[in-house]
C-alpha cells in the first residue's frame, strides 16, 4: 500500500467538463467511478478540481493515469510505499510521469551544545 504524502493536483472547470463529456454520462458518474477506484476529487467554490484524496486502503493507481490529459501541467501526487521509498506522479502536457524521490539533508546548521550553554 502507498500513503499519500503530498499533492498539488488541479483540473480546471473547463477540462473537467471535457473529461466528463468524453468519458462519462455526467460528473456524478465520474465521481462514483473514481470513488470505486479509491479516489475522491476535491473542489473549490468555482468548480475547479484543486486536489485528490485517497479514500481506500487499496486504491487503483492506474485511475490517475487516465486523468492525465485533463490535469494542469505542474500538478503532482507524492506517495511513500511500505519500504519508505518516495515517488510521485507528475503531470506535464497531458502526460503522467513517475519520479523517484528521496529525503535529502543539508549541511549542519548549528551544534546543539552551543545553543544549550
Amino acid at each position: 500500500m502507498l500513503d499519500l504524502i503530498e499533492s498539488k493536483f488541479t483540473i480546471t472547470k473547463e477540462n473537467l467538463k471535457r473529461l466528463v463529456a468524453e468519458h462519462y454520462r455526467d460528473e456524478q458518474e465520474l465521481r462514483e467511478r473514481l470513488r470505486q477506484l479509491g479516489w475522491e476529487l476535491l473542489y473549490d467554490p468555482n468548480g475547479n478540481v484543486i486536489g485528490i484524496e485517497q479514500v481506500s486502503t487499496m486504491p487503483i493507481y492506474s485511475a490517475l493515469f487516465m486523468l492525465a490529459p485533463y490535469v494542469k501541467s505542474g500538478s503532482y501526487i507524492a506517495f511513500m510505499d511500505e519500504t519508505h521509498a518516495i515517488f510521485r506522479y507528475y503531470y506535464e502536457d497531458g502526460e503522467m510521469y513517475v519520479q523517484k524521490g528521496s529525503i535529502c539533508f543539508n549541511e549542519v546548521q548549528y551544534v546543539v551544545s552551543d545553543i544549550l550553554e
